[in-house]
């Protein structure tokens, strides 16, 4: 991982992967959190994809277009203390 810090949009969207522990579309993450924006997911998605904080499980068909799925590599809050990270 590049650093140990997560922002709070990070972390926001973490927490509904956690919540749901399941691999979770953009637009799923979008629906479940009502704060959170489509292009903002995006961007979040891309950063923690880089820190190694999730991962790309699969690609799904939604209606036209392919999805992909992302699922959480850290499990919790525990997982964060183990690791000795923080949010910022």
């Amino acid at each position: 991982m590049k650093n140990n810090y997560l922002s709070e949009r990070e972390m926001n969207v973490m927490q509904v992967l956690w919540k749901y522990e399941k691999p979770m579309t953009v637009t799923e993450i979008v629906e479940s959190e009502k704060e959170l924006t489509t292009p903002t997911v995006h961007t979040v998605l891309r950063k923690l994809l880089d820190k190694g904080y999730v991962q790309v499980i699969d690609t799904v068909q939604t209606g036209k277009v392919f999805a992909r799925r992302y699922n959480a590599v850290v499990l919790g809050q525990r997982d964060l203390d183990f690791l000795g990270l923080t949010r910022t």
